[in-house]
């Protein structure tokens, strides 16, 4: 059977810089497109706390086959080489009970979901890319079989790229049919330099964050206490009513 032709995302770019600074975005995902970030709580007051999110680099990333995909990607002598990629995941999805399991069933501490629109991050990357040397993009990510990611992979150790972190932004963004549910979205960082631990990613959160949801396994004692947290910040928290028992008329 033949594969599945990889179709490549097509990138609105919102800036590009003479020195190959860019912002782009996947033209398939619209800057009025609310995206959804789960999180520990801990981690998401301190984005209020801060004003900046946290990305993580990418060859942390514990997943094989993005492993993979870094050793290959980064780690050959061609163009490549030296980039430093940073990467925060989030999901179009706004009601999925899946994705509370994965992230919150048994974990000692409260999760959360926040809410930011795909523009506002946009806008905060034009601001981030003024004072830094790289490229951002956010995209969704693109579910193949097993099969197509060998193919893929062909390409990259055929060194068929051109430009450097659009052909990086590629492979990050293809992911094994059997994460289909997470419907994900990735902000992707091409930079060079050091490799640090983590990457800080400025925003105004008490603006840019439209919404903060409560885990539908948080205690009732963990809901008050986030609520109060971010009182400060003129924010209420809402309770994900994913799991309530249904009411049924007698």
């Amino acid at each position: 059977m033949t594969a599945k032709k990889y179709i490549p995302p097509m990138w609105d770019l919102h800036l590009r810089l003479d020195d190959g600074r860019k912002v782009a975005r996947d033209k398939s995902l619209g800057e009025g497109k609310l995206i959804y970030h789960f999180l520990p709580w801990s981690y998401a007051l301190a984005i209020f706390q801060h004003n900046r999110l946290r990305f993580s680099p990418v060859a942390k990333w514990t997943d094989p086959y993005e492993k993979a995909w870094c050793d290959l990607l980064f780690q050959r002598k061609d163009k490549l080489s030296g980039v430093r990629t940073y990467g925060q995941c989030w999901t179009k999805s706004n009601f999925d009970e899946p994705l509370w399991r994965m992230f919150a069933f048994n974990n000692f501490e409260p999760i959360v979901r926040i809410s930011c629109h795909v523009g506002t991050l946009i806008n905060a990357g034009l601001r981030f890319i003024e004072d830094n040397m790289g490229s951002l993009y956010i995209g969704n990510v693109q579910y193949q079989p097993e099969k197509n990611l060998h193919l893929h992979a062909k390409t990259i150790l055929a060194g068929e790229h051109k430009d450097v972190s659009r052909s990086a932004c590629k492979f990050l963004l293809l992911k094994r049919n059997a994460f289909s549910f997470e419907n994900e979205v990735r902000m992707l960082w091409f930079g060079r330099g050091k490799q640090g631990k983590e990457l800080f990613f400025p925003i105004e959160a008490s603006i840019d964050i439209s919404q903060v949801m409560t885990s539908p396994y948080a205690t009732k004692a963990d809901h008050e206490l986030i609520t109060k947290d971010l009182k400060p910040y003129g924010i209420k928290p809402v309770r994900s009513g994913i799991l309530w028992k249904p009411k049924f008329k007698q």
